[in-house]
């Protein structure tokens, strides 16, 4: 099963840490560039990857655990399900609501599982979308 993170932030850190530490296999997208600004809340980047991308980055750190491919691209219209395809579950961690919708529409064309995770100061929250199946009582 290999996963996709969309988004190598304050939220795709520590979800591909944990995923990588249960030997999951990993697909990272992102096209940012570690800042140091950065440092104090996403947990896979160090002062001297300052300036890299976070992808590689990441890559770097959890290629101990699992396979990791790294992807610096922005997850955009006509690339977005071919960035997924082949991913048994995405985990959504952007930090826009375009990209949001992207990823989410992307992943019902597909029929993948996604997990979309937001946070602004200390709320945070997660909304998991099973495509036809339902989930309590709503069905989606």
């Amino acid at each position: 099963m290999t996963v996709a993170l969309v988004g190598m932030g304050g939220l795709g850190c520590p979800a591909a840490f944990a995923l990588a530490r249960a030997s999951v296999p990993l697909r990272l997208l992102d096209e940012d560039r570690v800042e140091r600004s950065n440092l104090h809340r996403q947990m896979l980047f160090e002062e001297e990857d300052v300036g890299r991308l976070k992808v590689a980055a990441a890559e770097r750190v959890l290629r101990r655990w699992t396979h990791v491919e790294g992807i610096a691209f922005h997850v955009a219209p006509e690339n977005a399900i071919e960035l997924l395809r082949g991913c048994e579950l995405v985990v959504e961690g952007s930090d826009n609501l375009p990209t949001k919708f992207l990823v989410a529409d992307a992943c019902r064309i597909l029929g993948v599982p996604v997990v979309h995770g937001a946070c602004v100061g200390w709320r945070g929250t997660v909304l998991p979308v099973l495509w036809g199946r339902e989930i309590g009582r709503a069905h989606v």
